[in-house]
């Protein structure tokens, strides 16, 4: 039998995405039953953690749009801002991928605790490295006016560095309580 913890001193997080239209993310916390096995908070932590970068991706899906969009727009910038938007196009497309990558490995069927380990390292690795592309992005655009679109498109940019941030930190907690697990 698993070792027994304490509900009443565990408060879980679950970031759910309200829809993929809206792209809009809820952050929901309960406090679960009087005990839960380690195997059930391992279950529950993988979901949190596989939820997190869904929601992690939708909002770096946004942001590239954002980015994308202005910079395909008629709207006449300067020589640098046309190449700080390109650069920030290619930073979100990598973030996005990474992303994309993460949920198909935290997604997936572990064979032995080994895969699975290895499954959440890559996870963390790549939301790691996407977290990375985003904060690089949000600060290029921080640098540039973009004819007074800069706060607008860098916020959407700002907004998916958080769920990432976000992200990074339950994929992480996933693998401590992997490492920990008999």
């Amino acid at each position: 039998m698993a070792p027994r913890i304490s509900a009443s001193a565990i408060t879980l997080l679950i970031i759910l995405a309200s829809s993929a239209a809206t792209e809009e993310a809820r952050l929901h916390s309960y406090e679960t039953a009087d005990f839960i096995s380690t195997s059930k908070v391992q279950s529950n932590t993988k979901k949190l953690a596989k939820d997190a970068v869904s929601v992690s991706l939708a909002h770096a899906k946004s942001a590239l749009a954002a980015v994308s969009s202005l910079a395909e727009s008629a709207i006449a910038l300067k020589p640098g801002e046309t190449v700080v938007l390109s650069d920030c196009g290619t930073m979100m497309g990598d973030s996005v991928q990474k992303l994309q990558k993460s949920e198909n490995e935290l997604g997936g069927s572990a064979k032995d605790r080994e895969d699975a380990n290895e499954r959440v390292q890559n996870a963390l690795t790549w939301v790691s490295t996407a977290l990375t592309d985003e904060n690089m992005c949000a600060d290029e655009l921080g640098r540039v006016d973009l004819a007074g679109k800069r706060d607008t498109v860098r916020g959407r940019v700002v907004k998916a560095a958080k769920h990432t941030s976000n992200a990074l930190a339950l994929v992480s907690n996933l693998a401590s309580s992997i490492g920990k697990s008999p």
